[in-house]
């Protein structure tokens, strides 16, 4: 269930993104707000019902079964008005009351994906509009900040004592890569995609530049020459494989950084030794950073996690009310399980206890 979650709240930088692509972008990030949202709820809706003893309500739960097989047909509908009708009416057994609440959430959440999933396709509005809030630890935030204030501080200090020619392009590369990593959960992973992507990024600028342009000025001739880096990066950055992808979607931007298109192109292969250096001096420099100032352990992110989660609950068991929709509240939830899941497990089966 955890990582069922992880994968639907990790959509969320895509849902964003939908905005800019088209003249329809608004209405589609807004259904696929609605359909992630409503999944999210529908794993809770499962999750709920799997607690419960498996002798409640046989009957009903084999029509539960047939009715999401059936996906949004008679059968879905016939269930969900029974559903219904029992809430209504009130079981004697609190399992039987529970089994019908969490099954028609089940079946109302399932039609309420379906149709964000055909708005998404369809490039419309949903009939409701929600918002998918994510979860962030402002312990970790403002860690991440810190740090990124002393990496680019000493970063600074280092390549002005280097005293190299373009090392203001070194220190913007150490502040663009480490504001990238900042908004990952994992830094160092990403620091680590970066010195990967960055050498690749800089042989494949090269190669554009000196053999396939060679000279040219003219802009179709600039965008033939950088076509094949940029739609194979784009087509490799939507790969299931995260790690393939975060290190394509690097290697497109550093690419286009090394690259630098200009009218006239200055083709000097002095100037493009010293970028790629500098570029791949920064990413080294960066890497050794993450890893050296105010490292953030797993275990600290989960201890982290977990009071925030802790300190939650027992303001709702004080009465408190959230400031969120419920299934907005829940979509916030599932993103700090879903970080959870991506820690590291933590010794003697630590993962069951979180």
């Amino acid at each position: 269930s955890a990582n069922l979650l992880r994968e639907i709240t990790a959509l969320h930088p895509d849902i964003t993104a939908l905005v800019a692509e088209s003249s329809s972008g608004w209405a589609r990030a807004a259904a696929a707000r609605s359909a992630a949202v409503a999944l999210v709820a529908e794993v809770s809706a499962a999750g709920a019902l799997a607690s419960l003893p498996a002798n409640t309500l046989p009957s009903l739960r084999r029509a539960l079964g047939e009715a999401l097989a059936d996906g949004l047909g008679n059968e879905s509908r016939a269930l969900q008005l029974r559903l219904q009708q029992h809430a209504d009416v009130g079981y004697a057994d609190p399992h039987d009351a529970l089994f019908a609440r969490h099954a028609l959430d089940l079946l109302i959440e399932n039609r309420r994906a379906q149709d964000g999933i055909e708005d998404l396709q369809a490039g419309r509005h949903p009939q409701r509009r929600i918002q998918a809030p994510i979860y962030r630890s402002r312990r970790a935030a403002a860690r991440n900040g810190l740090r990124a204030s002393l990496a680019v501080v000493i970063s600074a200090i280092l390549l002005s004592l280097g005293g190299w020619p373009f090392a203001s392009l070194g220190l913007a590369l150490v502040g663009l890569t480490i504001a990238f990593s900042a908004n990952t959960p994992n830094p160092r992973a990403f620091a680590a995609e970066a010195v990967i992507a960055m050498p690749i990024a800089a042989l494949l600028a090269g190669v554009t530049e000196f053999l396939i342009l060679d000279g040219v000025d003219q802009f179709p001739l600039l965008a033939i020459g950088m076509a094949p880096v940029v739609l194979a990066g784009a087509l490799l950055s939507t790969s299931p494989n995260q790690g393939l992808a975060s290190t394509a979607y690097l290697a497109l931007v550093f690419f286009l950084v090394i690259l630098a298109p200009a009218n006239p192109q200055v083709y000097n292969p002095e100037t493009y030794l010293f970028y790629s250096f500098m570029a791949i001096t920064s990413v080294v420099l960066l890497f050794v950073l993450l890893w050296t100032v105010l490292p953030t352990s797993d275990a600290l992110r989960r201890r982290w996690y977990l009071t925030s989660a802790r300190a939650e609950m027992r303001d709702l068991l004080a009465g408190g009310r959230s400031r969120r929709l419920d299934d907005e509240a829940l979509f916030r939830d599932a993103d700090r399980i879903g970080q959870l899941a991506a820690l590291q497990p933590a010794a003697d089966d630590g993962r069951r206890d979180d």
